[in-house]
C-alpha cells in the first residue's frame, strides 16, 4: 500500500455553541421578548432601564421570569403608541 493510501483524514470537532437555559434570553431574544429592537434594547440597558443582566462565561443575559415582570402587556402600550403615531401624521393631538 501506498502511503497517501494510509494517510486517514483527521476529523474535527465542530464548534458549537454554548446553550443558555431556558430560563435566561440573550440580548436580541430579550429585546424581542419585550417588543423593543436591538438597538434601542442596548440604549435601555446602557441608561440603566432594564433589569439587571447576568454573565454567564461571555454571554449577557436577563432572566425570562424578570423581563415579564418588567415589560409592560401589550394591552398597555399598543393604545399608546397608535396615540403617538396618529398626533405625528396629523401634526396634532386628538
Amino acid at each position: 500500500m501506498e502511503q497517501d493510501e494510509m494517510a486517514t483524514p483527521v476529523a474535527r470537532k465542530k464548534k458549537t455553541r454554548r446553550r443558555v437555559p431556558p430560563a435566561l434570553l440573550r440580548r436580541a431574544a430579550a429585546a424581542r421578548y419585550c417588543g423593543a429592537g436591538v438597538s434601542t434594547w442596548d440604549r435601555w440597558a446602557a441608561a440603566g432601564l432594564t433589569p439587571a443582566a447576568v454573565k454567564i462565561g461571555g454571554a449577557v443575559c436577563w432572566s425570562r421570569h424578570e423581563l415579564a415582570a418588567w415589560c409592560p402587556p401589550r394591552s398597555v402600550w399598543q393604545p399608546l403608541w397608535k396615540a403617538i403615531l396618529t398626533t405625528r401624521r396629523t401634526g396634532r393631538s386628538k
